[in-house]
């Protein structure tokens, strides 16, 4: 990357904004995958990927996706414990 004066490409400028932008968008996605990974590490539940419904209603909440057997029951861990991480 040209970090002086101007290119046939524009301004070094634009890149580093742009480089800005795509370090944040992967700040927020690793926030993310960091709340999941911390929810299925605390949560009770066996196999929490596939078994915990209040995963499953932030991963479909998030990203728009399903499992394949439907919509998950109550939305609360076993024993009336709610979520670690939010």
């Amino acid at each position: 990357m040209m970090l002086a004066g101007r290119s046939a490409a524009g301004d070094w400028r634009d890149v580093v904004s742009s480089r800005i932008a795509l370090i944040a968008e992967q700040g927020q996605r690793l926030a993310i995958a960091q709340e999941h990974l911390t929810h299925m590490l605390n949560c009770p539940r066996d196999n929490p990927a596939a078994d915990c419904p209040e995963l499953r209603a932030e991963v479909r909440e998030r990203h728009g996706v399903g499992y394949p057997d439907g919509d998950a029951e109550s939305g609360k861990h076993p024993g009336g414990q709610g979520a670690s991480s939010a």
